[in-house]
């Protein structure tokens, strides 16, 4: 991963407005390149210094996540949605507020605060009702849009964490409410453990871990059949001390039969591989997890993802090397070789171009024995990352990011070359180097202001 940048400050506000807010947050030992991650402690203070006489009604200290999505990012529908998914507030001591509930002019009120990030969100934000969905929605996303480099959202996306402070000044004659807010945004990189490798059905169009192809001549007739099977690679894992990520393998099996004994198998080599990314957005009530199955068909989510290909790095070109193997050839294997049907003779095959003779029989039915080639290749690669920033793999009720490998093989039999391809899944896990000590929540408060958080959720579920 390449070393984080110091990202542009965007200001939302008209700078006369933020020269009268009277907030200042100090964060112990922070800076704008400090990486906060699951159980990190963030504690510091919020200084009040009110210019004018400022009555209110009340103090809060928050650290709040939320999740945007920017209009490109839509075909269709509503083009921008924001969700609050986790807003933590710290209980204040009504001895370090003013009994009279005035800020006097000049006279300054410091507010301690400690928060830790959780590893786990309440479970009131994530409203789907599958148990596998719900469970991944409340893993805290990771920041994005903040990291300096490209994250491969294409601005379509926003996850920020900030330490809020808000003096609640009340309400006006139509009941609105009134606050005057101070922020301090943090960069936040949690945990996400190795999960277990992807359980892929048969009939799942976005992956392919095994390939059979027809070997055929320049005048098409038929040599012999390569099959190649993959297994999905190892994590990637990132590593939280410097960003780094690690390598991981392609394991490749590859079988050849030739129509005939004695075919010579092919030359085969890794044409090209590409790390495909998506950033997929809120996918209806139903839910589902992005590369873990397809979407139903009745899912009313008009929203494409985003995605993006680039190549992987690899480690060096790795020589295939065949060995011979006995192979019997039974019914169902007999189906991969030549659809002609075959003259059995002396334990090897004669082919024929006709079938009238009651002497010939289908090699549907008639298991024998051939040579057959088998050789394995391991492929390590690294991701691509001096200029692109890669995020974990994460599922979130608004957003998710999922990873899938496009994997090339070309083969060449004599003047004859023909290519293939194998997509497999990836995962991209997070992990500290020194794993701390348990650490103790604080108590916060058990009211999280609901109504916000409920205002800012997706659209709303039906179960």
């Amino acid at each position: 991963m390449p070393a984080h940048k110091n990202p542009k400050s965007h200001c939302w506000l008209p700078s006369r407005a933020k020269q009268d807010s009277p907030f200042e947050i100090h964060i112990d030992a922070h800076s704008e390149t400090k990486i906060y991650t699951s159980g990190s402690t963030i504690s510091g203070f919020v200084t009040i210094t009110a210019q004018t006489q400022i009555p209110f009604e009340d103090v809060q200290i928050n650290l709040i996540g939320t999740t945007s999505t920017c209009g490109h990012a839509f075909q269709y529908g509503t083009p921008f949605i924001t969700h609050t998914f986790m807003q933590l507030q710290m209980p204040i001591s009504a001895s370090t507020l003013p009994p009279s509930r005035i800020l006097e002019v000049g006279r300054s009120y410091s507010i301690p605060f400690v928060f830790v990030v959780p590893d786990q969100l309440s479970a009131a934000v994530c409203g789907h009702q599958n148990t596998a969905v719900w469970e991944r929605h409340l893993r805290p996303p990771p920041s994005i849009g903040v990291w300096g480099y490209n994250d491969l959202t294409g601005g379509s996306a926003r996850v920020d964490y900030t330490i809020r402070a808000r003096l609640v000044l009340g309400k006006d004659r139509r009941g609105k409410a009134h606050y005057l807010d101070g922020n301090c945004p943090i960069k936040v990189f949690p945990i996400f453990p190795e999960q277990p490798p992807l359980h892929i059905s048969p009939d799942n169009s976005e992956y392919c871990l095994v390939k059979t192809k027809t070997i055929r001549t320049m005048m098409r007739a038929k040599m012999g059949s390569i099959r190649a099977s993959a297994t999905q690679p190892k994590p990637i894992v990132v590593c939280l001390d410097e960003l780094r990520a690690s390598e991981s393998q392609i394991p490749i099996d590859l079988e050849y039969i030739p129509v005939s004994s004695g075919g010579t198998p092919p030359i085969i080599r890794i044409k090209s591989a590409t790390i495909e990314t998506f950033t997929s957005f809120w996918l209806g009530p139903d839910g589902h997890l992005p590369d873990h199955h397809q979407r139903p068909s009745n899912t009313a989510a008009p929203i494409a993802p985003w995605s993006t290909s680039h190549p992987l790095v690899l480690e060096g070109p790795q020589q295939v090397t065949w060995g011979k193997k006995q192979h019997l050839c039974s019914a169902e294997d007999s189906q991969i070789r030549a659809l002609e049907p075959i003259r059995i003779k002396q334990d090897h095959f004669t082919q024929t171009s006709k079938c009238s003779s009651s002497s010939f029989v289908s090699q549907e039915f008639a298991p024998s024995k051939i040579e057959s080639y088998k050789a394995s290749l391991l492929q390590s690669f690294k991701l691509p990352t001096e200029k692109l920033f890669f995020l974990p793999t994460f599922y979130s009720c608004l957003l998710s990011r999922t990873y899938r490998i496009r994997l090339t093989l070309a083969v060449a039999v004599g003047t004859y070359s023909t290519k293939f391809s194998l997509v497999l899944p990836l995962q991209v896990a997070v992990q500290r180097s020194d794993v701390a000590s348990d650490t103790n929540l604080p108590n916060y408060t058990s009211h999280e202001e609901q109504s916000e958080l409920t205002d800012s959720l997706p659209p709303p579920y039906h179960g």
